[in-house]
């Protein structure tokens, strides 16, 4: 189920780069309206007459066409209302009103959905893994373009620049690109600052150097803007009855915590968010194992915390394991926590 992971974050980047990538109209109103109208209608090139950009970026990033396809089905999806708007010298903020596809929604109920198509295809000879992410990327496809989506409306304001005399879209403009994605990004995102451990007292921001990633160690409880991670343990498993793991191979299984030390509920994806790799910098999958004490997924309020477990089959014979954590899959940012050696794990 790598590829989800994969398939949302080159999707989110797809519809941050036709807003990034995308004034010729009177007032910032009328630009802010010609510009949500040229989303919904896909014009990509008219699009990014509206936006501030020193260059194009849609041919960069838009190498994945099925990535564009349902990019822009997203944003044919969405409905808007633009209001008043205020004016400070060369910078505006325009009010509006965005319903579109509730990508989270979306998103969760297919995970819940295709989960058990992709635990039978791991024990499947006649069902590859190719065919499992095709299914999957129609089930999103068809759920978004569906009458009945789940929508979700948000208020934003959004920014505009003036730039050669004429008003443009803004590049600083996270609740424009929240809202055309049903609020997925925001949804994830968690980052406000640079990593730190329990009883850290600077950290390289506030020291003013560039320093290579720290590796944390198990047990570290690691804060990450309003985000606290503990790896509370590891442990090995070779499985049950019926998620035997294969032959030379093992189950890697973290225990872990995750806090909200915020004021909005915030939500937990451990395949989204969490990654595994080895020495040689192969990305793991993911196991469906039964074999887990409670599922690292789903909503934290603030205050509240999750504990759960996720499991990895790895290679016995696997080296310098370091599990990755990403709390924003949008921005980036990651904590890594040193695992090590298969052969040192109990």
């Amino acid at each position: 189920m790598n590829l989800l992971k994969k398939y949302l974050s080159v999707l989110l980047v797809g519809v941050l780069v036709v807003i990034a990538g995308c004034s010729a109209g009177p007032t910032p109103k009328q630009v802010t309206n010609d510009f949500l109208k040229a989303l919904q209608d896909g014009d990509i090139e008219t699009a990014k007459t509206f936006v501030v950009s020193d260059k194009n970026l849609v041919e960069n990033y838009f190498e994945n066409e099925e990535a564009e396809k349902t990019a822009k089905l997203i944003l044919s999806r969405i409905t808007y209302e633009v209001g008043d708007y205020s004016v400070d010298g060369d910078t505006a903020v325009v009010n509006a009103k965005i319903t579109s596809p509730d990508l989270l929604r979306i998103v969760g109920k297919a995970i819940q959905e295709m989960l058990p198509m992709a635990f039978a295809a791991a024990f499947s000879e006649s069902t590859s893994q190719e065919a499992v992410d095709k299914m999957l990327e129609q089930y999103l496809e068809n759920s978004i373009s569906d009458p009945n989506a789940p929508m979700t409306t948000s208020q934003v304001k959004i920014n505009l620049v003036k730039a050669n005399g004429t008003w443009k879209i803004s590049q600083d403009n996270d609740d424009l690109l929240n809202a055309v994605t049903g609020n997925i990004a925001k949804a994830f995102s968690m980052v406000g600052n640079e990593p730190s451990a329990e009883g850290s007292e600077q950290s390289s921001e506030a020291t003013g150097q560039q320093e290579k990633a720290k590796i944390y160690s198990i047990g570290d409880k690691v804060t990450i803007g309003n985000v606290a991670i503990t790896v509370n343990s590891v442990r090995t498993s070779t499985g049950g009855e019926w998620d035997k793991a294969k032959e030379g191979h093992i189950y890697v299984i973290p225990d872990i915590t995750v806090e909200n030390l915020g004021d909005e509920t915030i939500n937990l994806s451990s395949m989204m968010q969490f990654s595994l790799y080895d020495s040689e910098g192969y990305e793991l999958n993911q196991a469906f194992l039964t074999d887990i004490k409670s599922s690292l997924d789903g909503e934290i309020g603030p205050s509240r915390k999750l504990r759960g477990e996720i499991a990895w089959e790895v290679s016995k014979d696997a080296t310098g394991l370091e599990l990755v954590f990403t709390p924003d899959i949008f921005r980036g940012g990651q904590v890594i926590y040193a695992i090590g050696d298969v052969a040192s794990l109990k």
